[in-house]
């Protein structure tokens, strides 16, 4: 009897480490607005988890440091508030939610706006144009060819069908599809229904536009000389003074080619530094921001309860096994901070001259070497440092940014790759804009550095750094 008791027990234990650390498995990966959104979830699943609140600066400002007493007839009403036992047994009829923080009921905790608002559900840009074209006064025919139309429409705007198929499908004939296609083109957003770059660009111009004429010819005859910045060859064509081109081109760069990108339905990632990095007295601090995760405890009404001999065993049982849930969970968050710092403490440490003089002095970190110093597994470093992202004085940068996978180049090649690219994006940045650099007087520039490299490299690293050709940068 004796030996299945102890066997049971060996059982209950080791279940309850699994289902410990699969939970703090799955915290530790989430970045810090899902963890809110769980965190949020949990408080109005489990009863006895609450927030604790901040000090007010009311009650900061109370000289007399003992709590507030409360009346009998406060003291009845808070005894009222709480549920009883047999209530939250009860699945038949609705249960009275215990009273919630002030952060759930609608508080001032700005740092807890994140749990209020939910995103509501994008519009895309096709409900958005058919919305606008069901309001006009058009036939039930041309709200069908419109229709077929609007849901060719792609996620940058641009009507990607063929009219001809359109129109033979809806029994119509072209000049109808056509005229209806230029119904859809005077929608918001302004470019949308175009069939090509610059039937967009032309859709975007004002009539009352004083150089409109001119901006026609450039868009329709011009626009690959514009890409390749050849203004004065545009000029010459045109027999026009090269100032008034560059006015007119510089008006067409700033219309939008993508007019539907507005209402991509692809989610943006909102960027959320969860650890910073502060240069003070010349040392780096770390913090992990937690702002958007509640200071959360366990409920000392339903710990009393667990001790009341008025209560049944079950509520006894059901009232404890929340509490366990409850502890498991901010043990979990717990971990996920003190890991997170201590990963951070890693990085700066490693990436100290990074941090002080920039790309070039970026090393190569490897997650088993992080692993290996803070006597964690490599799959924890990975799950930790995903979506995960670090403010510093050199700016945002992604947790992941600061590891190299195994197999890449060794310390010396990598400082070398980011030295070059720090060289080339100075002298570019240095440069006379009317006579830009090329890349044979880059590379003789970089000769002169100790390094040998071909012309052929420097546009890839010019590709990387998001640098155009020399034509491509002159100025007039």
């Amino acid at each position: 009897m004796k030996m299945e008791l102890g066997i049971q027990q060996k059982l209950q234990h080791k279940m309850n480490l699994s289902v410990q650390l699969v939970q703090s498995i799955e915290i530790l990966q989430l970045p810090a607005l899902e963890l809110s959104t769980i965190i949020k979830q949990e408080l109005e699943d489990n009863p006895t988890l609450e927030v604790l609140e901040e000090k007010t600066s009311q009650s900061d400002e109370k000289t007399d440091d003992k709590p507030e007493e409360k009346s009998s007839a406060d003291r009845e009403t808070v005894e009222k508030a709480e549920p009883s036992t047999m209530e939250i047994l009860d699945e038949t009829r609705d249960r009275p939610e215990p009273e919630r923080p002030a952060f759930i009921r609608g508080g001032d905790d700005k740092k807890m706006d994140a749990f209020q608002n939910a995103p509501a559900k994008s519009v895309t840009l096709q409900d958005y144009l058919y919305q606008q074209f069901m309001m006009m006064e058009i036939s039930d025919e041309v709200k069908k060819i419109g229709e077929n139309i609007i849901y060719n429409i792609d996620h940058n705007g641009y009507f990607q069908a063929s009219l001809e198929e359109i129109v033979r499908t809806t029994g119509v004939s072209l000049e109808q599809g056509e005229s209806v296609l230029k119904l859809v083109q005077k929608l918001d957003p302004s470019g949308v229904g175009a069939r090509n770059l610059a039937e967009c660009l032309l859709l975007q111009l004002q009539e009352d536009d004083p150089n409109l004429e001119l901006k026609k010819v450039l868009i329709t005859r011009h626009l690959d000389n514009i890409k390749l910045n050849k203004l004065p060859v545009i000029a010459k064509e045109l027999n026009l003074d090269i100032e008034e081109i560059k006015i007119a081109v510089q008006e067409i760069i700033g219309l939008n080619p993508h007019p539907g990108a507005d209402f991509s339905s692809e989610k943006v990632p909102y960027v959320l530094p969860e650890i910073i990095v502060d240069k003070v007295d010349g040392h780096y601090e770390i913090r992990v921001d937690d702002s958007y995760i509640p200071r959360l405890s366990i409920s000392a009404y339903y710990r009393s309860i667990t001790k009341d001999k008025e209560s049944s065993a079950k509520v006894k049982e059901f009232i404890r096994n929340k509490i366990i849930s409850a502890k498991r969970l901010i043990a979990a968050i717990q971990l996920r901070q003190t890991t997170l710092y201590r990963i951070a403490e890693e990085i700066v440490s490693v990436q100290k001259e990074f941090l002080d003089q920039g790309l070039a002095y970026l090393k190569p970190l490897q997650m088993k070497e992080v692993a290996r110093q803070l006597s964690l597994h490599v799959s924890t470093i990975s799950r930790a440092i995903s979506n995960k992202y670090m403010q510093t004085p050199r700016g945002i940068f992604s947790l992941k940014f600061f590891f190299s996978r195994p197999g890449d180049s060794s310390v010396g090649e990598t400082r070398t790759h980011n030295r070059v690219m720090e060289l080339i994006k100075k002298m570019v940045d240095n440069e006379d804009k009317k006579n830009p650099l090329s890349d044979e007087i880059i590379v003789d520039e970089l000769k002169k550095e100790g390094f040998g490299l071909a012309r052929r490299t420097i546009a890839k690293y010019r590709k990387v750094l998001r640098i155009s050709s020399s034509m491509g940068r002159k100025q007039y």
